[in-house]
């Protein structure tokens, strides 16, 4: 057993390729997100003495959030992918939601450095780390990071040079409210067609009392549905959250980098090996700049 790789994947001629252990995952983030504890999750897998990575068949409840807390399991050009990127996000975003309802335990939103867990790598997809090197902290495309140099031509960069091109966004939306603005039209829940579709098939096949498969499927499908027309919603309110942050910057002048504001204003941001940066705002908005010089 390959404890360095996670579970679900394995060496195959060289290469990280998917096991029989990848539905056991992907099932995970599923009743996860259907409304099941990662307690009850743990229980489950241990009942069924399904082997850990350590292979174990004892599952706590830290085997199982590092399962739905990884990253690798969206896919990269390093592990082939297991969840789809929208999945993960409705698991994370379940997660730190229960969290804070507990008075913060765990892992929720621990802010490590302004920059943890939001700068992507617009080659291949993996997230930025921070290492130290001659003194100086440095922000390197995790592919780099573990001896995959071939695969990604990224550059390291600097915090200096993220703040720097923060302030010119930030700059910018001061200037150009259109920027951040995101119209979306609202729609009631009730009203989705395809939402209604989908429950009625649901209550067909519960009625017959068959196919468990597909009724799984069905629930991921309608949460997913669901989740979509919320954030429609939510897209109105996150845009108001984005302007008085603004608003914020411009009357105290924003003369040094601002964390508190930087996290209500960019969810994540895209680096391109040609020195292009796609700030992804909060309510789904891009904007698109070059990196800034310095540090």
């Amino acid at each position: 057993m390959q404890r360095h790789i996670p579970f679900g994947y394995c060496i195959k001629n060289g290469m990280i390729e998917k096991d029989e252990r990848a539905e056991i995952v992907l099932r995970l983030f599923l009743d996860y997100l259907a409304g099941a504890s990662i307690n009850a999750l743990a229980k489950q897998l241990s009942r069924e003495k399904v082997p850990t990575a350590s292979n174990r068949t004892n599952w706590t409840h830290s085997s199982v959030s590092k399962i739905l807390q990884n990253e690798k399991y969206m896919g990269d050009q390093i592990f082939p992918a297991i969840v789809s990127q929208e999945l993960f996000q409705m698991v994370e975003e379940r997660r730190i939601a229960i969290n804070e309802k507990r008075g913060g335990i765990g892992k929720t939103r621990v802010i490590i450095y302004p920059f943890n867990r939001k700068i992507q790598c617009g080659e291949c997809g993996t997230y930025y780390s921070r290492n130290k090197r001659s003194g100086r902290y440095l922000c390197r495309c995790r592919a780099q990071m573990n001896h995959f140099n071939g695969i990604c031509p990224q550059i390291p960069l600097t915090e200096v040079q993220l703040k720097n091109s923060f302030h010119q966004l930030l700059q910018r939306l001061m200037r150009e409210h259109r920027l951040y603005e995101k119209h979306t039209p609202m729609q009631n829940l009730n009203q989705s067609e395809e939402l209604h579709e989908i429950q009625m098939q649901i209550k067909m096949l519960k009625e017959s009392n068959v196919d468990p498969e597909r009724i799984l499927q069905l629930l991921y499908r309608r949460t997913s549905e669901q989740y979509h027309l919320l954030k429609a919603a939510d897209t109105v309110e996150l845009t108001a959250h984005i302007e008085i942050a603004v608003k914020r910057a411009l009357a105290d002048g924003y003369k040094e980098f601002d964390d508190e504001i930087f996290q209500e204003v960019v969810r994540k941001i895209l680096v391109y090996k040609d020195k292009r940066l796609v700030f992804q705002l909060t309510n789904g908005v891009e904007v698109e700049q070059t990196l800034c010089e310095g540090g």
